[in-house]
């Protein structure tokens, strides 16, 4: 059985915690920045743990992760241990 290939222009793209609109407004900036570089999906996740829960259900729905370093629940450093230890390879 062949693994269907990602989607090209899919990325992973982990939310800053959502403490004032400052992060929201840079959300909207950084998607609107992917979008205009061709990347068509992109997904948004509130913390690190979520990003390794989603990666652990949908590995092969992204080609890129874009890692906040300071996230609630699990921050950046700790879920990119997660995620290499899991195996995974796509660059974060």
């Amino acid at each position: 059985m062949v693994n269907p290939q990602p989607e090209p222009g899919t990325v992973s793209l982990p939310q800053v915690p959502q403490k004032d609109e400052d992060y929201i407004i840079n959300q909207k900036v950084l998607v609107g920045m992917l979008h205009a570089f061709g990347f068509q999906h992109t997904t948004v996740v509130s913390d690190g743990a979520q990003v390794v829960s989603r990666l652990g259900t949908e590995l092969h729905a992204f080609d890129l992760i874009l890692m906040d370093i300071s996230m609630p629940v699990m921050n950046g450093y700790e879920a990119t241990v997660h995620i290499r230890d899991s195996g995974v390879r796509l660059p974060i």
